[in-house]
Order: structure tokens, then C-alpha cells, then sequence
């Protein structure tokens, strides 16, 4: 799968060009995710050709200034314009000022002026993409880079329309322009619109569309095609679990048990949701995680599926537990995708309501836990998003957990007959010398720190912890520029003073296990 980078800070526009490019194989990376700091001055001027080309210029003497190897790595830059014919007099209006512009005004005063003109409220919205074509990939005839542009023509809302920001689409929101533009052909605004009606009028798809098929035609990307599964022959008895149940119902404690005792690679669904929820929304949003994961599901319910397939692949051939897929369409989607060499089983595992309320005051001691009615609605919420049908399809394929602990944890090995892996475990107070990839040096810290430090931890701390166990001089930078990157499904995520702090996470916690039967060192 070919990368690109986007090069631009703005998160809703990289979602958005991830999005076009989904039916694509390539990989559209922000450029923080993968070159950190790397970026370009955008000039303010209004001549349109004037800044796309000075940014570019800018971008490709940053680019290869700080690069290691610039010349075989394509990345884009991407301009949006409006244009509103009725105040464009002697130039386009806006034009490529609409990101300050529409911070300077509202819709009352937009509406007066348009008005003031004889209400002649036709706009234009424009998309530019300039694509840096690296010199390995230049035929005789390409430039330094190559541009593509796409606009859609609409109108000005005639009236002001109260609008949340869509949670899975979130370029469809309340404090762009797209809040205000309707396209031609519709009576509301795109924001305001359903995704399948706004793929229609999308005005950056066809500029991405066209260099992704520029692309294409080098044999760089190329179109995603489904295959056919092969068949495999299984290595060991041992399974891919994908366990579902409703909160509490003892999922989790499955997944660390398998994780510790057996080898298994323990992932949580619900961390790679968190993924997906902060990848949309950051750190600071108001919308409810469970509102998120309503939605998500329903609109695409491959969400987590596709990140977790990934991660798997990542860690090469491990018996693996996946834990808190809620919709029926995530095991069909998980068992189309999957082509390990390990067969899967899905198992629901249930308790009483009573029970798992218990438990649920239990695990929430050391904070507020939900009262009963709240956790009644987040159980009602998680059969909507599809637990009701799982329930149904896996009624006759399920383990009670209405007992203790020890005995729920041995009906499940004695049914499924699973065996401990055979693998040497390297012991954390052996290792002389820092791993080669700092998430291998984060994760085998905090693993080996946990029953210490089970609270969350700033960056600082991290680093001192990393430096003290591997006994290095890490640099603070290094570890601060790894969290701020990106996100990662490894860690939890609290912000406490304005100052965001991290722990592992079930996955973290599982990824870290796994790496003690590699060689952490070079892995």
C-alpha cells in the first residue's frame, strides 16, 4: 500500500481526503502522524495562482530539507476557495480568505450584504490540490508537482439553520462554510445532508479522485479489489475469540486471563472506537463517546474492524482475543478480512443484570460509577448498536457467567480447549539495552510499571520512567512528539488541568505482553 502525505494541520480536511480515498490502496497520512514539524507558510494573498504556488514552494524547501530520503515520497498540499458571485467585483470574493473571512462574520451580516445586492446569492466552492511528484517517479515531461481542482456551484442559505457537527463526518459541521452553502439541486445545507447525499456534491472528491487516479496510472495506488480468502491450514487448536456481552458480563477479565496465562494477544474493540472517536473529534469534544459509537456503527460499522485487521497484521501470527464488538456486521466484516492462520470463534459470554451491576459498582470504586438507571441506558444503547441480534445469532454458543471468577474462567478453557502457547518469555530485568522503536521502550515500561503506577501520567513522567527502567537519557521531546503525533489504541487518555495524561489501555496492556515473547530489543 502506497503512503502519501497530506501536509496540512486542519483535521477535518485529512478525514475528509481519507474518506474519498477509502475505495483506494493507499494510505493518506497526516503529515504530524509521520514527519513531525514538517509543513509550509501559507502566504496571505488573494491571488489564488500566486499562493498555491509560493506555499508549494515553501512545502517542497521544508520537505527536502528535513527528509531523509524526499524523492521517493509523494505528499499534496490542498487550497479550498469560495467565490460569491455578488460580492466578487473586482476579484473573487472570498475567495482563498474564507477561512478568516467566515471568523469575521455571521450569517446575519453575510445575509445583509447579499441582500444589499439584490440578494443574488450564487457561490462557488473550489478545491485545489497540488501534488509533489518525487524525482524517482518523474517521467521527462512531469514538473515538480502536478495540480488537480474540482468545484462544486450552489447558493447561500437563505436562512441560518441550527446544526450539530455530523460525528462520523465531521467536514460536515457547524463552523465551515459548508454550514451555509447549499449545493445545486438542494434546499438545504451540505452539512445539513445525509453522507450519501453529500458524497453527490462533494467538492474536493473529484480533485482527489483525479490525482489519486494519476496515481493510478503510474502503478502507484491502486484500486482496492476484494479478493478471495484463502484456506488455511490451521497451526494449533488454539482461535482468533471475538467475545461479545453486554457491560460487566466479564469480557475483559477473559481477554487478561488469555492474555497472561495462555499468550494471547488481548485487543479491546472499544479502545480502537477511542481511536477512531479521537481521530474525529480530539480531546475536547462534548459529544458522549457512546453517541459516537451509536452512530459509527450504524453509518459504518467497519470502523474498528479495519483498524483492528491492521493491528493484527502488525504483530504477525498470534493466537489473539478480541473483545466488545457490538454489531453483528463487525464479526462478518472481521471474518472477511481475517486470513490468518488460525481459525476464529465467536462466543457471547452472559451474566445477570444484578450481577453485572454489582460488578460495575465494583470496577468503578475509586470513581463515580453510573447509577442504575444510567447503566440500564448504556446496556439499552449497546443492544442498538447490535448486541440484541448478536444475542440472538449466538444464544446456542455462549458461557454464563453467573458463578465465580475461577470457575467461569475454566468452563471456557474446557470448552474451546485452549492451550498455552509455547514460547519463551523474555524477563523484563534482563533487558541491558533500549529497543530500537520508542512505542516498543513506552509499552514495556508502563507494562513493567503498572502494579507500581496505575494512574494516569504526563509525558514528563513517562520519560523519567523510560530512563530510569533502560537506564538511557531519552529525550522528553522525543517521547511529547510520539503522543503528540498521533493517537494510539495502546493508551487511555485523561486531561487533568488542561494537561494531558495517559495510561495503557486493554490493548496497550495486551501489546505489551506479546512483546516479551518477541525479541523487544528489535522489534
Amino acid at each position: 500500500m502506497r503512503e502519501i502525505i497530506f501536509l496540512t494541520s486542519n483535521r477535518l480536511k485529512f478525514l475528509h481526503a481519507k474518506y474519498i480515498a477509502k475505495q483506494y490502496d493507499v494510505e493518506i497520512i497526516q503529515y504530524q502522524e509521520k514527519f513531525y514539524g514538517i509543513g509550509y507558510e501559507e502566504p496571505r494573498i488573494s491571488d489564488r495562482d500566486e499562493l498555491l504556488k509560493k506555499s508549494m514552494e515553501d512545502a517542497i524547501r521544508r520537505w527536502q530539507k528535513n527528509i531523509s530520503n524526499p524523492e521517493k515520497t509523494f505528499f499534496f498540499i490542498e487550497d479550498t476557495s469560495v467565490i460569491i458571485d455578488s460580492l466578487s467585483e473586482k476579484k473573487e470574493f472570498p475567495g482563498v480568505d474564507i477561512k478568516f473571512w467566515m471568523k469575521k462574520n455571521s450569517f446575519s451580516s453575510v445575509d445583509k450584504k447579499l441582500k444589499q445586492k439584490g440578494n443574488n446569492r450564487k457561490v462557488t466552492v473550489r478545491s485545489d490540490i497540488l501534488l509533489y511528484i518525487p524525482k524517482y517517479y518523474r517521467t521527462k515531461n512531469d514538473k515538480e508537482y502536478k495540480k488537480f481542482t474540482s468545484s462544486i456551484n450552489g447558493k447561500v442559505t437563505d436562512r441560518e439553520y441550527n446544526l450539530k457537527t455530523n460525528p462520523i463526518y465531521p467536514w460536515l459541521d457547524n463552523k465551515t462554510f459548508n454550514k451555509w452553502f447549499v449545493p445545486e439541486g438542494c434546499d438545504k445545507p451540505i452539512s445539513s445532508l445525509s453522507i450519501n447525499i453529500a458524497d453527490r456534491y462533494d467538492f474536493r472528491k473529484n480533485a482527489i479522485k483525479e490525482m489519486l487516479e494519476f496515481l493510478e496510472s503510474r502503478n502507484i495506488p491502486h484500486k482496492k479489489i476484494k479478493g478471495y480468502k484463502q484456506e488455511n491450514l490451521y497451526l494449533t487448536n488454539n482461535c482468533i475469540f471475538l467475545i461479545c456481552g453486554l457491560p460487566c458480563a466479564g469480557k475483559t477479565t477473559l481477554g487478561i486471563f488469555l492474555s497472561d496465562k495462555f499468550g494471547y494477544y488481548h485487543i479491546e474493540a472499544s479502545d480502537f472506537m477511542y481511536l477512531s472517536y479521537y481521530n474525529h473529534h480530539g480531546v475536547n469534544s462534548k459529544i458522549k463517546i457512546g453517541d459516537f459509537a451509536e452512530k459509527a456503527l450504524k453509518e459504518n460499522p467497519n470502523v474498528v474492524v479495519d483498524q483492528i485487521i491492521d493491528n493484527i497484521k502488525n504483530v504477525k501470527n498470534i493466537p489473539t482475543i478480541i473483545t466488545g464488538f457490538r454489531s453483528p456486521k463487525e464479526l462478518e466484516r472481521f471474518l472477511y478480512l481475517y486470513d490468518g492462520p488460525y481459525k476464529t470463534k465467536s462466543v457471547l459470554i452472559e451474566a445477570d443484570f444484578d450481577l453485572r451491576w454489582e460488578r460495575n459498582i465494583n470496577r468503578n470504586k475509586l470513581k463515580q460509577s453510573p447509577t442504575k438507571e444510567e447503566f440500564l441506558a448504556i446496556n439499552t444503547q449497546q443492544l442498538n448498536m447490535g448486541l440484541r441480534k448478536i444475542i440472538e445469532q449466538l444464544h446456542l454458543d455462549n458461557i454464563v457467567n453467573n458463578k465465580s471468577i475461577d470457575f467461569y474462567l475454566n468452563e471456557f478453557i474446557s470448552k474451546y480447549k485452549v492451550t498455552p502457547l509455547k514460547r519463551n518469555k523474555c524477563k523484563l530485568e534482563d533487558l541491558k539495552k533500549i529497543p530500537e522503536k520508542l512505542e516498543v521502550a513506552i509499552l514495556l515500561t508502563l507494562i513493567n510499571s503498572q502494579d507500581k503506577v496505575d494512574n494516569y501520567l504526563t509525558t514528563t513522567q513517562i520519560t523519567y520512567l523510560v530512563n530510569n527502567f533502560f537506564n538511557c537519557d531519552k529525550s522528553k521531546n522525543n517521547i511529547s512528539r510520539y503522543f503528540n503525533q498521533r493517537f494510539h489504541p495502546y493508551y487511555e487518555i485523561q486531561k487533568n488541568n488542561g494537561k494531558l495524561k495517559y495510561r495503557l489501555s486493554n490493548t496497550g496492556r495486551g501489546r505489551a505482553k506479546i512483546l516479551l515473547f518477541s525479541n523487544p530489543i528489535i522489534y
